[in-house]
């Protein structure tokens, strides 16, 4: 199950925390909806396993927090979402983070972004056999 519009649920995630959406080659979205009762994967890999079975492709990806919103470069070969947690030895204090990107010419760029602010704090380049789940392409 995929969250196709913006329902009840999704506007709880919409005005409290930071979140992705993305926009299919037919034009229609997908939002993610993490948290939703009943449901045992996250989104994107939920997102993945939809678009497996599926014409459609991302050609576009934004993140947003309230009012702030980034643009993921469109049209590429794939993209890849992941959330990364980070702890410090005796620290009560847990960072989370979005890594976010694109796949162009075999290789991940991508962005890390301190939720919820979203503030970009590193960038990175992979390769598409370090992806594993976090990757999804048009292939």
């Amino acid at each position: 199950m995929i969250c196709a519009e913006k329902d009840e649920f999704f506007h709880e995630v919409e005005r409290y925390k930071p979140h992705w959406f993305v926009e299919l080659s037919d034009g229609s979205f997908v939002y993610q909806d993490d948290g939703r009762e009943g449901l045992e994967y996250n989104a994107w890999i939920r997102l993945k396993e939809f678009l497996k079975n599926d014409t459609r492709y991302i050609v576009g990806m934004t993140l947003r927090f309230r009012s702030h919103k980034i643009s993921i470069p469109r049209d590429k070969d794939g993209y890849f979402f992941c959330n990364v947690a980070r702890g410090y030895f005796k620290s009560n204090k847990t960072f989370e983070f979005f890594l976010v990107g694109y796949l162009e010419n075999d290789k991940i760029e991508l962005k890390k972004y301190q939720t919820p602010e979203l503030i970009s704090v590193s960038k990175e380049v992979r390769t598409i056999e370090e992806a594993k789940d976090c990757l999804i392409t048009d292939a």
